[in-house]
């Protein structure tokens, strides 16, 4: 008896523990994010969150709405870019209005069923999707096969989890038979070997679901949602531990995304970020308080090698304010410091762990605009001087006109000048090769002359 109470009171400091674990790990959500995570979840919000994410024009890298596997039903009623597809694809291919009817009750009754709160209507709402699902007409629409898919996944008053699976294996035929486009096949691959794991993990079946989650990231290999539960559910079979590499993938993830509403000047959407981070999904999962020590120092070594101080950033925005620089501020300069300025003054917390983390590229951002500012006061100062250069340029430049003007009047008086003296020199040389020649002539005829002449002499 003695010995069966000492192994009761060590189970309860076991349990005691692991609830003092599990405390701290979420207390970890609480101090580095502002993060409740008792709070519970609110589908009608999680439906206009999903339409603000979709209204979002994002790169191919961060443009995936992250999905949690107990919300998971709900994705297939968001206004996404594909179901829309779908529906419009069906739409116009259904060869009786029928089959657009039943879709819409169908729907309806999905709809019904994952927002009710009361299990007697889940209940009911789920077995009348499930009476207009049986029928063969509906079993050609991929929309219809998922919605009974995840009924018979999810709802446990009609739990049919080998019937789950084969239906998605089912739409996975049929994505390979309907003519869509590229995309639409590749993501539709992607999500239904993603409920497939979901549906395994809801089973506690976390080991099965891995294979699911791989096959996910062979068809997407940027899909973000199968990378988290793949590493989740790693972790909780003991295949790869939940270490610092595990959390620096996801924390990078949701950096991406901030700093890109950064380069966009969008604070709403990087509000929209923060507040809905794929990093704050692991502390949901209590299993993962055994990776507490990691994540205690993953989180430690990001606040305590923060690359810039956010404080004095703010500090130098304030005195920036205060000088007289509007008039050098262009379009774009002035909308990055006004989103910086409306950064500090909404809920900016710089204990948040991702303001720490995009501290270098908001002080990357200041930086520039002063830079642009100084080249702009430079280039004022610049123009001032070279406008009065230019009239400098211009006197002298009718200096050197009238200096070549001279130049070359010069040149001709000289040429003219030289011209003459030629002349005369020639017309001397001509009178005395003239005089020359008469008188040698004088001198040859002296012998004619009567004076000359020896004979008379």
């Amino acid at each position: 008896m003695v010995e069966d109470n000492y192994i009761l009171e060590k189970e309860l400091e076991s349990f005691e523990l692991k609830d003092v674990v599990i405390t701290q790990f979420r207390g970890l959500a609480k101090k580095h994010f502002q993060l409740d995570i008792l709070n519970k979840t609110d589908y009608l919000k999680l439906l206009k969150e999903s339409s603000t994410f979709y209204s979002f024009s994002l790169p191919e890298e961060i443009n995936e709405m992250f999905i949690k596997d107990e919300d998971a039903p709900l994705f297939w009623i968001y206004r996404s870019p594909i179901i829309l597809y779908l529906e419009e694809f069906y739409k116009s291919t259904s060869a009786h209005t029928n089959e657009q009817n039943y879709y819409k009750v169908i729907k309806d009754f999905y709809t019904k069923w994952i927002l009710n709160k009361n299990e007697d209507e889940k209940k009911y709402y789920a077995s009348s999707a499930l009476n207009f699902l049986g029928k063969r007409s509906n079993s050609h629409n991929i929309l219809n096969v998922i919605f009974h898919a995840i009924i018979l996944g999810f709802e446990n008053n009609v739990l049919n989890v080998s019937k789950a699976i084969e239906l998605l294996d089912k739409a996975k035929e049929l994505v390979k038979e309907q003519n869509f486009n590229d995309n639409i096949k590749v993501e539709l691959n992607y999500l239904v070997n993603l409920f497939q794991g979901f549906i395994k993990v809801k089973q506690n079946e976390n080991e099965s679901s891995l294979s699911h989650f791989s096959e996910a990231l062979s068809v997407k290999p940027l899909g973000i949602t199968a990378k988290f539960y793949h590493a989740l559910n790693s972790s909780i079979i003991g295949v790869n531990p939940f270490d610092g590499e595990s959390f620096n993938e996801f924390y990078l993830y949701d950096i991406a995304r901030i700093e890109y509403t950064i380069d966009k000047n969008d604070l709403p959407m990087m509000n929209f970020f923060i507040k809905n981070a794929v990093f704050h999904n692991l502390f949901y999962y209590t299993k993962l308080s055994q990776s507490y020590t990691s994540a205690f120092d993953f989180l430690s070594e990001i606040k305590n090698t923060s690359e810039y101080d956010l404080n004095k950033l703010k500090a130098d925005l304030i005195n920036f304010k205060n000088l007289n620089t509007s008039e050098y501020l262009n379009e774009k300069n002035s909308a990055e410091i006004s989103f910086i300025e409306k950064l500090f003054q909404s809920n900016f917390n710089s204990e948040n762990i991702f303001f720490i983390g995009i501290s270098s590229k908001l002080n990357r951002k200041f930086t520039l605009v002063i830079e642009n500012i100084i080249n702009s006061i430079k280039q004022k100062y610049y123009d001032g001087v070279k406008e009065k250069l230019q009239l400098f340029e211009n006197e002298l430049q009718y200096k050197i006109t009238d200096l070549e003007l001279l130049t070359r009047d010069h040149e001709g008086q000289k040429n003219r000048f030289k011209e003459k003296l030629n002349n005369v020199i020639k017309a001397i040389e001509k009178k005395a090769a003239e005089n020359i020649a008469y008188f040698e002539e004088r001198i040859e005829s002296l012998n004619t002359e009567q004076g000359y002449d020896p004979k008379i002499t």
